[in-house]
């Protein structure tokens, strides 16, 4: 059962980027999260499930003069609670992810294509549900 009526979530963030040329950039990114049901209930003082405490993030670029674009990365989501009142621990994830993009020349329109998860066979995503967690995504964007 995940239905909650009120929620606190105080996260905090931090980030680092790095050029380490002029085509080539690294990222990193650490996030702790601490959440809790507030809504007096018999829940109250819960950590709100599927939502870890603490996940991670890096990431490489690399960017062609000609405009075209290669992205990877690598990411971590710590243990969660599956149900309301605990009772049932997901285990932590990590997925890798890359993605090629294309922009025209004059910068008005993007081209894009990517898949996440490529690293993993299935993963639990809910109590008792697994999936097979590679997603494709396939991108058309215009600046105006």
């Amino acid at each position: 059962m995940f239905l909650v009526n009120e929620a606190e979530i105080q996260r905090l963030a931090v980030a680092a980027n790095l050029i380490v040329t002029d085509n080539v950039g690294l990222s990193a990114t650490l996030t702790t999260r601490d959440h809790e049901v507030s809504d007096g209930g018999v829940f109250d003082g819960q950590p709100l499930p599927l939502l870890s405490d603490v996940s991670a993030s890096l990431g490489m670029s690399w960017v062609d003069p000609r405009f075209f674009r290669v992205d990877a990365g690598l990411g971590y989501d710590g243990e969660r609670e599956g149900f309301l009142g605990g009772g049932y621990e997901l285990d932590p994830t990590f997925t890798a992810s890359a993605s090629i993009s294309k922009e025209t020349r004059d910068k008005r329109w993007s081209f894009g294509a990517g898949l996440r998860g490529i690293l993993n066979d299935t993963q639990e995503i809910a109590p008792g549900v697994e999936q097979s967690p590679i997603t494709a995504s396939l991108s058309l964007a215009r600046r105006w």
